[in-house]
């Protein structure tokens, strides 16, 4: 096996952060026990920084491997529970959205539900009237309209 470069290897703080995510499914909680940060804004900016590193990605899916919960794994508990979960005896014995959500968590730590990404672009318009007749309004107005359906289409 060769050496892995700094940017392969994961640190402690981050091999902390991913074991209290797998542990409790809470973000926050891993940002604060592996880092101990404490402002909410830093917390969620971190959380998000720490898991879109590739070693942290691959470490997750090391941990869940070894656990068992291979998408594989989880697909079949996925199919188990749905053919089972509503049968008199088996809602006497556990609760289906328990299962469920242990079973939608462990798919989302294989990143099963990327999330669809789109970069708005944000714009400011300010408008100055003051002294402009009919003909002038009617232009700025149509020159507006005509940039709004422009990012429409960009936007899509």
């Amino acid at each position: 096996m060769g050496v892995r470069s700094k940017h392969e290897r994961i640190t402690f703080k981050e091999r902390k952060f991913v074991n209290t995510l797998i542990r409790s499914g809470r973000k926050d909680l891993a940002v604060t026990e592996a880092y101990e940060i404490s402002d909410p804004k830093r917390i969620n900016r971190t959380a998000s920084s720490i898991l879109a590193r590739p070693q942290v990605q691959k470490y997750i899916a090391e941990v869940l491997d070894r656990a068992g919960m291979t998408p594989e794994a989880l697909a079949g508990d996925l199919r188990k529970l749905l053919t089972s979960a509503l049968t008199a005896r088996s809602l006497r014995k556990t609760v289906p959205a328990d299962a469920l959500r242990a079973i939608e968590m462990g798919f989302k730590l294989h990143d099963a539900f990327p999330a669809d990404r789109k970069t708005l672009d944000v714009r400011s318009i300010n408008l100055n009237l003051d002294g402009k007749n009919d003909d002038e309004i009617n232009e700025t107005i149509k020159q507006l309209s005509e940039e709004v359906k422009k990012l429409a289409e960009a936007v899509g």
